[in-house]
């Protein structure tokens, strides 16, 4: 219903990007590079599944890069891309917001267009909206929106805890989303005399990692009792590590994946943060196709949890008021 919805949104913005005539490409409609991350990653394999929802209706092809969340290896892929004449587009979920922008001027140079999708690429981690030139497309939620998230549920969050002792996982303290978030947290704990941030670490949005980070953490700090993690895998290892402790920790992590909402509306996690990766993947190509249709065109961006006037963050009181909801990913 919600894939439904989003398909409806785009069609009433952008009409002509779903009359898929055949056209120019390299075989095939077009032809569009994917840089990603990690191939064994459900979340971004979930945005990429929407990426092939629309680019397989358009005739198009879609190539993955996978760069292992490391900026370097990111360039040389995105560059390499470019300069083998072989991509019409390039869809970038990027390790860098403006590390990746000399890739994106070299795409610029050569009339190859660029969308973002789940990360911004550009210095305002505010806004959806494209902001480098040569970028046309941009489907994700904005990193701010976490840190405000976190600053709204941190009170629920420590409510009833005396001090409030916090563990922050973060996928990689570099991300705009956990430097938010941190910085949210620091925001709250300085106000707020029983909250607490105790330690902070990073575990790469892997689950074995994430478990092995807590376990340390707890061993080292056994006062902790709330954890929040950028990404429900982590947030599955803070669990893993709660069960090896023989502790309760009141657990916060992201993605909205089928198993973290299972999580919370059973109880044993607090919340996650809402994101909808296929939606995300839908919404960017068929702004992307639109683009390389009607070619110029405006930029748009388009966050699509907003866009379907969904709650910020799943807890359980959220998800009552959507019982049907179902995540757009399985969760870790």
């Amino acid at each position: 219903m919600l894939t439904r919805f989003l398909m409806v949104l785009v069609v009433l913005v952008f009409p002509s990007s779903f009359g898929f005539a055949q056209g120019n490409g390299h075989g095939a409609y077009f032809r569009i590079a994917w840089l990603a991350n990690d191939p064994s990653n459900t979340y971004d394999n979930a945005t990429f599944a929407g990426i092939l929802d629309v680019a397989n209706k358009s005739h198009s092809v879609v190539d993955s890069f996978f760069a292992g969340f490391d900026l370097n290896t990111q360039l040389a892929q995105c560059q390499q891309a470019v300069a083998s004449g072989s991509y019409d587009a390039l869809i970038i979920a990027a390790d860098d917001p403006t590390g990746i922008i000399p890739c994106v001027d070299m795409a610029r140079a050569a009339g190859i267009l660029v969308a973002a999708a789940d990360l911004v690429i550009g210095a305002d981690q505010t806004t959806v909206q494209p902001q480098v030139p040569g970028e046309v497309a941009a489907s994700f939620i904005p990193a701010s929106k976490f840190g405000d998230a976190m600053m709204a549920t941190l009170p629920q969050m420590c409510a009833g805890l005396d001090p409030c002792n916090l563990l922050y996982v973060a996928g990689l303290e570099s991300f705009p989303i956990d430097q938010f978030g941190l910085a949210a947290i620091q925001q709250v704990a300085a106000s707020n005399p029983s909250v607490r941030l105790v330690y902070h670490s990073e575990a790469f949005y892997d689950t074995t990692i994430a478990r092995q980070v807590v376990n340390d953490a707890l061993d080292s700090h056994p006062e902790i009792n709330v954890v929040i993690a950028s990404g429900d895998q982590m947030a599955l290892g803070a669990e893993q590590a709660a069960q090896d402790h023989g502790v309760v920790l009141r657990i916060t992590g992201a993605g909205a994946g089928a198993s973290a909402l299972a999580a919370v509306r059973a109880g044993r996690w607090f919340a996650t943060f809402n994101a909808l990766p296929r939606s995300e993947g839908q919404i960017v190509t068929k702004l992307l196709v639109h683009a390389l249709r009607s070619r110029p065109t405006d930029p748009v961006g388009i966050n699509p949890v907003e866009a379907t006037g969904l709650p910020v963050l799943w807890t359980q009181a959220t998800l009552a008021q959507y019982p049907n909801f179902v995540g757009e990913w399985p969760g870790p």
